[in-house]
């Protein structure tokens, strides 16, 4: 009689893999923070990078809204691209689907970059 399924990964993971992928997302999340803690040391790097944005930006929006997204976030959002070796997309679905990585670009409970990237960055998708 055929199977439907076959469990081939029995044993193949032992408890020092576990603790293993622990410590792996302890560093991850470590990288970040110590990242976030540089930039909270520096505002002035914020400050350079929120004055450059600017001037990329249209001077007189044709909505009168608040935007989106800050300057912080789309900075944060391209240092994880940078960090991480991603394109525009890989790093909004990274960013998107890991809570580390919203929390360090300071996406609380908004929409992912990805409206960002396609609304301030032509031809990033």
């Amino acid at each position: 009689m055929r199977h439907k399924h076959n469990d081939i990964l029995t044993g193949f993971f032992h408890e020092d893999d576990e603790t293993q992928t622990i410590r792996i997302v302890q560093l991850y999340r470590e990288e970040y923070k110590r990242l976030d803690e540089i930039l909270k040391k520096y505002p002035k790097i914020l400050e350079r990078v929120h004055r450059v944005l600017q001037t990329l930006c249209k001077p007189h929006p044709k909505k009168d809204r608040t935007p989106d997204f800050t300057s912080e976030n789309l900075f944060r959002a391209i240092l994880v691209m940078q960090i991480e070796g991603l394109d525009y997309r890989e790093t909004t679905i990274r960013i998107a689907e890991s809570k580390t990585l919203q929390n360090f670009c300071r996406l609380f409970n908004k929409e992912t970059i990805t409206g960002f990237f396609l609304r301030f960055l032509p031809g990033s998708f």
